[in-house]
């Protein structure tokens, strides 16, 4: 619900989580970062620190206004793998058409719900399917 009244009111305060780093004993300063907020059951947030920390800071302080619980935090440094190639790829069509439904794979309720594709269904597994405005079939080639 908060995430719809954000979304229709920019003016409304959001309160997404806050990151703040220790500068001095008892005294934090706030990273400048956007770190979200997660979206449904088990997501990941990847937040980029990279220059955004000061020398000699050894304590981060996560800052939220919503009830969120988290099973993992964790750093992580980036290394650069010269096996990685970006490419960029121009379509010469794009077509957006119904496809139908897959239900939830049977899995641990700790993992991402995680749709089962080999299985389609024209009907849909909630009582409630968006639809309208959101959605146009067809040519989306721009």
């Amino acid at each position: 619900m908060a995430n719809i009244a954000a979304s229709q009111d920019p003016s409304l305060p959001f309160p997404f989580p806050s990151l703040d780093a220790e500068v001095a004993p008892g005294t934090w300063k706030a990273v400048d970062v956007t770190v979200g907020a997660p979206a449904g059951k088990t997501k990941t947030i990847l937040v980029d620190l990279e220059g955004k920390l000061e020398a000699g800071m050894r304590r981060l302080r996560l800052t939220e206004a919503f009830e969120i619980h988290w099973d993992r935090i964790a750093l992580m440094e980036k290394k650069p793998n010269a096996r990685t190639k970006i490419t960029f790829l121009t379509p010469s069509e794009a077509d957006l058409h119904f496809r139908g439904f897959s239900p939830p794979q049977n899995l641990p309720s700790d993992w991402p719900l995680t749709p089962d594709y080999d299985t389609v269904s024209p009907n849909s597994y909630w009582t409630i399917t968006p639809g309208g405005w959101c959605t146009r079939y067809g040519d989306v080639s721009e």
